[in-house]
């Protein structure tokens, strides 16, 4: 059983986690600058936000969504809780963290490239342990109904 502060910070944590998702899916978006691909004439406009302006709250979330399954796991008292309790929250974190990495090599590199396959695999892991994790719980809970 989680004691009132550990639930005040699941709370906030959830809560932070939609922040950054839904900034990360910004970045995200603007990484990929789909309204500014084509001007009124039809052709390619070539304007995008400069890379400047777009790192520091790139750089800002990729370390908070880094940070935070970091933390979870070295702080004793998370470490005391089960991992079905937090599992949402971590797995949340990393899939935030894959976003904002995506954005990243979208932005930087050119099509095809190692940085591609890399982020692919990274995103492949993620999704395989968290799947893993939710058939494992599923098969557990219908052992013992």
């Amino acid at each position: 059983m989680m004691s009132e502060r550990l639930e005040k910070q699941k709370s906030t944590l959830r809560d932070l986690l939609y922040f950054v998702c839904g900034a990360a899916v910004v970045l995200l978006l603007t990484s990929m600058d789909l309204g500014n691909l084509w001007d009124s004439s039809g052709g390619y406009s070539g304007r995008m936000i400069s890379i400047t302006a777009w790192f520091a709250p790139w750089l800002i979330l990729q370390i908070v969504s880094l940070i935070i399954p970091v933390w979870m796991c070295e702080q004793k008292e998370w470490r005391k809780i089960p991992f079905d309790e937090k599992a949402n929250l971590f797995f949340g974190y990393l899939a935030v963290c894959w976003v904002c990495a995506a954005g990243f090599v979208l932005r930087v590199s050119d099509l095809l490239n190692y940085s591609h396959l890399i982020l692919a695999v990274f995103g492949a892991v993620i999704l395989a342990g968290y799947l893993f994790f939710r058939f494992q719980r599923n098969k557990q809970q219908d052992m013992f109904p």
